[in-house]
């Protein structure tokens, strides 16, 4: 079985602070409250304590100085002793990076290890101001409009043109500094046109003043009031940092301004700040620095909601860290082999989709437009308008309409787990799974990955010499980068090794552009959001960059399109793919702006769920086992405590019982309380430890205990000293090699040769603005949607709309019409009526609504629906290729109806009349050789839609069964069709109407003919497909495109045995 990635050759390791060894050790001190106490003497763990909580770290100096209420209170010093022993047990445990309780290490693949004594920590701190606190700073000096007018400006990235009014978003500060966005929407006049096209690109203020002042004649300070205007409602942004970035954001910002007096306190800070720097490495505490320069930051900008630090300081360990490459290349083949069989759709937009595919079907359609709240579909499908009465309202927890976690149904690996778990008992032993188990089970549908992914593993302490067990803690990502990258800033190394794996794939594909998603969601968010440029473009929405112009990318420069079940993003000026990708951890589902939610959703479309975790079914269960494949772990013994069992957990922690009460339940000495992916540490010997988890769960009906891996693990090989550690693999696809074309059956099935085109033609794109061309309903165009079932159409067409056409046609008022079977939510009708003028138009339409408001009246429709039409200008190959089409599928229609009545005829004689699917066939072969008059070239025409449709409808596993199938129907049709080359009975009157057809068809086809060459070779090939695909659609009375499937398939079988009974041309013929 062939790969799916390949393996990286960079790992980043983390690891916590502290080594295991403190659990022992606080387990058999003699004071655990002093052993704690004692423990925060060491110059890192104390400087740890402050960046992650000032405020603890001053309430342990007031308890150290002997006053203040912990010395007054027992039970507050409890409760900060509690706090104490959390945070310690976090740095002794957790690898998760947070400050400095916990590291990231660079490990390569394959490196030598260190010599003897070059294993010394080597702690290295990554030191910014808080996000929060510097965005802070930049606003407050921004209220200096002289300081305004020394910077560059330009108009927000939101904001889209729409008709007579500019749409953009803003955002007010709340009371705690917490953004608050909004959609505005403000009248667009000349001012407003001439800034929005001055400021696609940073200008200087001066020299947007001097615009509006030249071209609108109006004073300079009337000018720059109007500028400061629309700073003030944030349609004009100052350009000073980018929103993701490995640099400090204050330097950059500072580095884009002239010298001005308000940003003297600011630059006394950048001086401190860069004084932290000049010391980051250096091992005694570095608190006091840091104390001097909050107290600076508050003078500037007060106390308010400072209670988590003004710092941000990641933590690197600068030793190098090999890995062993075959370690790690066994340990990718289990994961792939767990990822074959855990694999599921990720199931994301799917109702967005089905929404948006009935709003703007399969048009292609600018992407701000079609996010638009009230014209578009906004995202998610939930009003935009505020209303007091309901403002904070929550009602219950609604289904999530989006939801991209695994779906149901249980897939054969979950079904042998449920039968050894029923087989041993839920108390029984590890269920360990073999490889050649899962090589047992049914195959998996083929996987396809996006870019990758990542694995993130726990790394088991094992003897030295002995190789580690791993726990595989989480698979998931788009392109292996989200938990990486925002460490880039320690290193120059990682950052190259990141930029170097994202272009690694990248590269591949030339075609399509990778553009960073950048949003700012909150300030102090934007600690998480720090990373390298790992892209050419930036998708900027609601954020900075300080890319080029022409390497952002905003919703107005893109085009959006739902092809079948996949979004396609396309760059408006080139018609290049966009892939949008956010290689950040950040939750954007978290109640962020719809379209930045929307945007980095996409990222689902294009990747399954994966990963182990045990069914819904058996979760309520009091025990699960653990569970490995060839020792890796996928899931950890469990357990499920109720009221009862947690008040005994109580009692033995009271009296003495602790050791008793964790051996009687089955348990484990070390186990964790989890929630969400925080993970608190217990060692259920140490009543101190046993404390920190009753008062998390005391009061709660239940509570799930998971085993503790590591400490078991050390506790049980005697390897208290290590370190726990995690590795984040980033899992890179392997490269996909072309595929071999499919052997043709013969020479002639092969298609004609034409060059790649990446770039769907739409000559409309550059200058898409919303949804395309529209024609408004009766200006030129009459649209209606008549909707009935599949068994009334035909009835409904024959007798209320053939009539009064027919009508109109003889009193010179009709100029054109045809109609399309259409099903989104309901199957329906769609017709189109031109008429002679508009006069004529209204006339007509008011003919037809009265005959279908009679159908309706008898039951045969049971909605008229009116619309506008939009052309499908790039389907049909522009203007003129779409004003010829119309007239070929008036033809069509026309036949359709002589159909109709030729099976009205024939109605009596059920038995020997032919079906329906037959004169589709005899149709469909006749307007094939008249399309494409070249044998070769039509059996190559009609190979494509058959090989189309099959795989639409069959997919890729089921394609050979379906083949067969097809096959087997033709044969046993053999009759019919021979019926249909004899020409008998109705087939030959039919064949006769065929004919009158192809005469009027003629010199329409002779004008597309001339039109196709100009245009790219695909997309004449594109027009060809949907004249023969739409001719198909007009005579199938349901389900149009599973009968297309079979259609095209007999076609290409008929004009192969047509081609081989011709006689063979004479030796030497011309």
């Amino acid at each position: 079985m062939s790969d799916l990635v390949s393996a990286p050759d960079f790992v980043l390791l983390r690891h916590p602070l502290l080594p295991l060894e403190q659990f022992e050790a606080w387990c058999q001190s003699a004071d655990r409250e002093q052993y704690i106490l004692a423990q925060y003497e060491q110059a890192w763990l104390d400087e740890a304590l402050y960046v992650s909580s000032p405020s603890l770290h001053a309430r342990l100096q007031e308890l150290r100085a002997g006053v203040g209420e912990l010395h007054e209170h027992p039970s507050e010093r409890r409760k900060f002793l509690a706090s104490l022993a959390r945070f310690l047990s976090r740095a002794a445990y957790r690898c998760t990076p947070f400050g400095l309780f916990a590291q990231v290490q660079l490990g390569r693949v394959g490196a030598t290890a260190p010599a003897e004594g070059e294993t010394a920590p080597a702690l290295r701190r990554g030191i910014h101001l808080d996000s929060g606190v510097e965005a802070w700073l930049i606003e407050t000096a921004l209220q200096d409009r002289s300081w305004r007018e020394l910077l560059k400006w330009q108009i927000s990235n939101t904001a889209f043109q729409s008709g007579a009014h500019l749409n953009y978003v803003d955002w007010v500060y709340q009371a705690n500094r917490q953004r608050s966005y909004r959609a505005v929407e403000v009248s667009f006049d000349e001012a407003l046109s001439l800034v929005l096209e001055a400021a696609q690109s940073p200008r200087p203020f001066v020299e947007l003043c001097e615009a509006l002042v030249r071209r609108l004649d109006v004073e300079a300070e009337e000018a720059g009031d109007y500028l400061h205007q629309l700073i003030d409602r944030r349609l004009l942004l100052p350009c000073l940092a980018p929103t993701a970035s490995t640099a400090c954001s204050l330097d950059l910002a500072l580095a884009q301004s002239p010298d001005h007096p308000v940003l003297a306190p600011i630059r006394e800070i950048q001086q401190q700040l860069h004084s932290l720097r000049h010391a980051a490495d250096q091992r005694q505490s570095l608190v006091p620095q840091y104390q001097v320069l909050r107290a600076r930051i508050e003078a500037q900008i007060g106390a308010e909601d400072l209670s988590r630090g003004v710092l941000q300081i990641d933590t690197l360990d600068a030793r190098p860290a090999p890995v062993d490459a075959q370690q790690l290349q066994a340990l990718l083949g289990r994961i792939q082999l767990l990822m074959r069989h855990t694999a599921r759709p990720a199931g994301a937009l799917q109702s967005y989709k089905r929404l948006f595919r009935e709003r703007f079907e399969d048009r292609e359609v600018n992407l701000a437009y079609a996010l638009h709240p009230e014209l578009g579909l906004a995202y998610p499908n939930r009003g935009p308008l505020v209303s007091p009465l309901l403002d904070g309202l929550r009602l219950g927890a609604p289904a999530e309409a989006d939801s991209s976690g695994a779906p149901g149904g249980l897939l054969p690996l979950e079904r042998l787990l449920l039968s050894r778990l029923f087989g041993q008992g839920a108390q029984g032993a590890c269920i360990a799974l073999t490889e050649a188990d899962l090589q047992a089970l049914p195959s998996p549908p083929a996987l396809t990955l996006p870019e990758g992914g990542f694995a993130q593993l726990s790394v088991l302490p094992s003897p030295p010499g002995v190789a580690p067990k791993f726990e595989l803690r989480g698979l998931g990502g788009r392109n292996g980068l989200e938990l990486i990258a925002r460490f880039c800033h320690l290193s120059p190394e990682l950052s190259e090794a990141a930029a170097h794996y994202a272009r690694e794939h990248r590269d591949e594909h030339p075609d399509c552009i990778y553009a960073e998603i950048i949003h700012h969601p909150q300030d102090r968010l934007l600690n998480i959001l720090r990373r390298p440029s790992l892209a050419t473009h930036e998708l900027v929405y609601a954020g900075s960059s300080d890319k080029p112009r022409e390497q952002q990318l905003w919703l107005s420069d893109l085009s959006i399109q739902l092809l079948g079940d996949r979004f396609v993003l396309r760059e408006r000026r080139s018609g290049r793919r966009v892939i949008p990708r956010l290689s950040s951890a950040h939750n954007y589902h978290a109640r962020q702006l719809g379209a930045y939610e929307f945007l980095a959703g996409l990222q689902d479309d294009d990747g399954p769920w994966l990963g182990f975790s045990w069914p819904a079914a058996v979760q309520h269960l009091p025990q699960l086992p653990r569970v490995e494949l060839d020792g890796l772990v996928l899931a950890r013994a469990r357990w499920l405590l109720d009221a009862a069992q947690i008040a005994a957990l109580n009692q033995a922690a009271v009296s003495d019982g602790l050791r008793a009460w964790w051996q009687a339940m089955g348990l484990p000495r070390y186990v964790t309380w989890d929630q969400h992916d925080n993970h608190l540490p217990v060692d259920l010997d140490n009543p101190a430890s046993v404390g920190l988890l009753l008062d998390d769960i005391i009061k709660l009906p239940q509570a799930t205990l998971h085993e503790c891996l590591a400490l078991n693990a050390a506790s049980e090989h005697g390897c208290m000293a290590q370190h726990s550690q995690e590795w984040v693999l980033p899992l890179r696809r392997r490269p996909t090699p072309p595929l071999p074309a499919p052997a043709a059956e013969s020479a002639a099935a092969a298609p004609p040769a034409s060059p790649p085109s990446p770039v769907p033609w739409n000559p409309e794109r550059c200058h898409l603005q919303g949804e395309g061309e529209r024609h408004p309903a009766l200006e030129e165009w009459a649209y209606l949607r008549l909707y009935t079932g599949a068994g009334y159409a035909d009835r409904v067409l024959r007798e209320w709309v053939a009539p009064r056409l027919r009508q109109a046609r003889a009193e010179g008022l009709l100029s054109g019409w045809f109609f399309v079977r259409y099903q989104d939510s309901f199957e329906h009708l769609r017709l189109r009526v031109k008429g002679r003028d508009r006069a004529a138009l209204i006339a007509v339409h008011a003919q037809l609504l009265a005959g279908l408001a009679d159908a309706q009246r008898q039951g045969l429709l049971w909605r008229v629906q009116g619309d506008d039409y939009v052309p499908e200008l790039a389907r049909y190959g522009g203007r003129v290729g779409l004003s010829l089409s119309e007239q070929l599928f008036g033809i069509d229609s026309d036949d359709a109806l002589c159909l109709l009545d030729l099976e009205a005829a024939t109605e009596g004689q059920a038995e020997s009349a032919p079906p329906r699917w037959l004169y589709a066939l005899a149709s469909l072969d006749s307007y094939a050789r008249q399309l494409s008059p070249d044998p070769v070239q039509r059996e190559a025409l009609l190979e494509q839609l058959a090989r189309q449709f099959l795989h639409e409808q069959a997919g890729a596993q089921g394609r050979s069964a379906a083949l067969v199938a097809i096959g087997s129907r033709f044969r046993e049709f053999r009759r019919e069709l021979d019926a249909l080359q004899r020409g008998l009975g109705s087939l030959g009157e039919w064949q006769q109407q065929l004919a009158r057809s192809e005469h009027s068809r003629a010199p329409w086809l002779a004008a597309l003919h001339a039109h196709l060459p100009s245009l790219p070779a695909r997309q004449a090939e594109v027009v060809l497909h949907s004249l023969l695909h739409m001719h198909c659609n007009r005579l199938a009375p349901s389900e149009p495109r599973r009968h297309e499937t079979l259609l095209y398939d007999f076609a290409r079988r008929l004009e192969r045995a047509r081609q081989a009974r011709k006689p063979a041309a004479p030796m030497g013929a011309a």
